[in-house]
């Protein structure tokens, strides 16, 4: 099976504080081509409670991490 993970070539921090920060990053594709330009957003760890009501479901969208390095499922927000 070929590789599919991103190579992480660079990381500098462009914005730091308690709550969050932020990278910008550069990858080279399984293919060889650079990618520049990549911002990841780094959060501390947290706790999220759920009040769930009388339908008992939640409702979910799949997301994709950077290069296919993880598959994760996160919760709608109201916005």
């Amino acid at each position: 099976m070929a590789d599919i993970k991103w190579k992480l070539l660079s990381k500098k921090n462009v914005f730091d504080s308690k709550w969050l920060s932020i990278e910008d990053r550069s990858y080279e594709l399984p293919d060889g081509k650079i990618v520049e330009g990549y911002y990841h957003l780094n959060r501390p760890d947290y706790v999220l409670i759920l009040a769930i009501k009388k339908i008992k479901k939640l409702l979910l969208k799949n997301n994709i991490g950077e290069g296919l390095m993880i598959l994760f499922m996160n919760f709608l927000q109201a916005g």
